[in-house]
């Protein structure tokens, strides 16, 4: 008895998920195994509710441990420095900070870190047998340094997580972590060379991580490189010779709306950015403590 995520640590989502497990004749006390996609709350926030429940281990990808083992206010603090040494680079203001310092505050509750002994790694390309059929690990980063999909290769059905969506494709999440500096983890560009697996795959069928399933796999990934070159192509114009920064850039490509709000868009311009300067068509240089972009 498997759980491939297991939502925000919410009473509606408890409510729901034994609902939904009780429409199927089970209860989460039977749940054996918690399969974490990626470490963002709203997929593995109720977690730790599930293991109080039952005794099911959580597997997920070592890249993600140090968010899961770990509450969110208290990983805030940890990386606090890194953290606002970026959004220095970036051009953010000081209330956009703030604001971020406000989330954590206001969701830390609703995603309790795991035990480390509940815990297991899971690694690319790795079997999970179940009575019927086999899924294989596939970590497919992007979204998350460590975010996986669960991939039946005969079968031809995956359980994308937040990779491949049918309303929308989420942005690279600004992060932290890749056992390495983060600003060295290039979300965009990882997400796209991602996306190029996920399509060699040729999957027949997409249980996504949000929104229902559906079929085509390969049509949406089309449609999403060809959405991707469109906006590379919109915000390399808006580059041009006079050095930016990411702010700016944003500002510029959704102008109109409060900074909080343009924060929200934020991380697709500066993947973006990172995928122009990976193809050598824009160049960057860090002075006075704020990166500035131009085009080559």
């Amino acid at each position: 008895m498997t759980l491939i995520d297991v939502g925000s640590g919410s009473e509606e989502s408890l409510e729901i998920l034994e609902t939904g497990l009780g429409d199927l004749g089970y209860s989460i006390k039977e749940v054996e195994r918690i399969i974490i996609t990626h470490a963002h709350l709203d997929h593995y926030g109720l977690g730790t509710t599930v293991t109080d429940f039952s005794s099911a281990k959580v597997y997920f990808h070592p890249y993600e441990k140090d968010r899961l083992l770990c509450r969110m206010d208290k990983y805030w603090k940890q990386n606090q420095n890194k953290i606002c040494v970026f959004f220095d680079e970036l051009d953010l203001p000081e209330e956009v900070l703030k604001h971020f310092q406000s989330l954590v505050a206001q969701y830390c509750d609703q995603a309790l870190p795991f035990e480390a002994r509940q815990v297991r790694d899971l690694s690319h390309r790795q079997k999970i047998p179940f009575d019927r059929f086999t899924l294989e690990v596939i970590h497919l980063p992007g979204h998350s340094p460590g975010h996986i999909a669960l991939c039946d290769t005969k079968k031809r059905f995956i359980f994308s997580g937040d990779l491949l969506l049918i309303k929308s494709l989420p942005s690279p999440v600004i992060d932290l972590d890749w056992g390495s500096p983060w600003v060295q983890y290039k979300g965009m560009v990882a997400q796209l060379d991602s996306l190029k697996k996920l399509e060699a795959l040729k999957v027949k069928q997409v249980f996504p991580g949000h929104w229902e399933p559906f079929d085509q796999a390969g049509y949406f990934i089309s449609q999403y490189f060809k959405g991707a070159v469109k906006f590379q192509k919109e915000i390399l114009s808006l580059v041009g010779r006079e050095e930016k920064t990411i702010y700016e850039l944003t500002r510029e490509t959704y102008g109109g709306m409060s900074d909080m709000a343009m924060f929200n868009y934020l991380p697709e311009v500066f993947g973006t950015v990172s995928v122009l300067v990976s193809q050598g068509k824009v160049l960057s240089e860090v002075r006075g403590g704020k990166a500035f972009y131009r085009a080559v």
